[in-house]
């Protein structure tokens, strides 16, 4: 039984533009890009929840940052453990970048909110790694 029914309340609207796509990291490092757009079962007629699209082991340790770029929506900054990844919605080979292990765990991370192509990463020593690809992407 479940203890909520969601339902469109008299005069509420359904919005078809709205996006259900969305990406989670997990405890275990593991990223996940899912469509969370409901199917339903042909023999049964039950709607079922739908498997993740893309599955992938990305870091080494607890995820602890999930951003989407607020240049390019289909680009992902990911931080946990000892690396952080950026990724592109709809690539299902690998991240577009995959850094180096650090010499300390990462502890967060950032999308610069004014330039396309700068990033923060946050160390668990107290430091933080400004990183900008437009002018290097192999060192901060």
């Amino acid at each position: 039984v479940m203890p909520h029914k969601l339902e469109i309340s008299p005069g509420g609207t359904v919005m078809e533009e709205a996006s259900t796509l969305f990406c989670l990291g997990s405890e275990e490092g593991e990223f996940v890009f899912v469509n969370w757009t409901p199917t339903r079962d042909p023999e049964s007629g039950k709607a079922t929840a739908p498997k993740p699209e893309h599955f992938f082991f990305a870091h080494s340790g607890t995820m602890t940052a999930v951003e989407r770029s607020p240049f390019f929506p289909d680009v992902i900054l990911t931080v946990g453990g000892w690396n952080f990844s950026i990724w592109k919605e709809g690539l299902t080979s690998d991240a577009l970048i995959n850094s180096g292990n650090s010499q300390v765990t990462l502890t967060g991370g950032a999308l610069s909110p004014t330039r396309p192509g700068v990033f923060f990463i946050a160390k668990h020593n107290g430091n933080i790694d400004v990183w900008d690809l437009m002018d290097r992407s192999h060192v901060p």
